[in-house]
């Protein structure tokens, strides 16, 4: 009981340092209390699983990609050994995997770990869960990333169905603070996936769709998130990006006359055809990857892991 309730202190430290940023700080604990659970358990029981699970979210955190793949990597292994391959605890990891694979750019290894996870999540919760919305989502940005863009539009559709779904199905309880959390994490998540969905249609030039689902969206973040969020601002700067394609769109002249104008604004002397390289390249709209998730519409946002276990 003592030896469980000192974990537990040393767990909390770590995860104080995670919430506040202190990245260093939390891997030496968890790494701590992954060397304890190693020594009292043996390399393959579950409980050296979690500790390597949540490890991998600091390496995350950490933006080093390589080594959270190799410990999430390990994570899925120990729980495979110590549950069973389709235990819900083994698609937790496996998601946790993909994601560390996306931000890599290992977009084919990322997409075969959520549809790992995907998989055990449909038999086991269901194929309309919240959490398998979730795993649709990272689909969708893996595809979209490998330019399968039809594909992609179709695991997002998948999503926000669910999420749909999710809303209805809330218990109306007046005055219920966890309902309340619960249903705004569904509206949020909703958002993300609109937005996703409007990066595809403006990829395909289907301006006037990506205009609805950018504004339902804006309209959900504003009511959870309020005016004055980054990422309701993110969002605003996204409509207008579409808005302004569709006038050029149906303006080429217009379109014309405002790259060079854009071009002599930020000519000089240094480098005057990088600079047209870089507005011209804007017209394309195939450049427009991200250089993370949370920037729309230049590309999907994915669902992140929870903070640790």
């Amino acid at each position: 009981m003592e030896a469980e309730h000192n974990l537990r202190a040393i767990h909390d430290m770590a995860a104080e340092h995670l919430a506040h940023g202190e990245y260093e700080e939390a891997a030496d604990v968890f790494e701590e209390i992954l060397r304890g659970q190693q020594e009292r358990y043996g390399q393959d029981h579950y409980r050296v699983g979690i500790a390597l699970h949540n490890l991998g979210i600091v390496y995350l955190k950490k933006k080093d990609y390589e080594k959270a793949i190799e410990i999430c990597r390990r994570a899925v292994d120990v729980r495979k050994d110590s549950l069973v391959p389709n235990h819900p605890d083994v698609a937790v990891s496996l998601a946790q995997l993909g994601v560390a694979h996306l931000e890599s750019k290992n977009y084919h290894q990322a997409l075969a770990a959520f549809r790992d996870a995907l998989n055990i999540r449909r038999n086991f919760l269901g194929p309309r869960h919240a959490k398998c919305s979730k795993i649709l989502n990272n689909i969708g940005c893996a595809l979209y990333s490998i330019e399968d863009l039809p594909e992609a539009k179709r695991a997002f559709d998948e999503a926000l169905e669910i999420h749909r779904d999710g809303l209805r199905s809330l218990p109306t309880i007046e005055g219920s603070e966890s309902n309340g959390m619960q249903g705004n994490t569904l509206l949020l998540s909703m958002a993300s996936t609109l937005c996703n969905i409007g990066s595809i249609r403006l990829r395909w030039g289907d301006f006037e769709k990506a205009e609805i689902a950018l504004e339902e969206s804006l309209l959900i973040q504003q009511s959870v998130l309020g005016d004055d969020h980054p990422t309701v601002s993110s969002t605003i700067d996204s409509i207008e990006v579409v808005e302004t394609a569709k006038y050029m769109s149906e303006n080429p002249l217009s379109h014309h006359n405002f790259l060079i104008n854009q071009a002599a604004a930020a000519f000089t002397a240094e480098d005057p055809t990088h600079v047209m390289a870089e507005i011209l390249g804007f017209e394309k709209f195939t450049d427009m990857l991200p250089k993370n998730w949370f920037a729309n519409p230049w590309g999907p946002v994915a669902s992140k892991p929870k903070e640790h276990e």
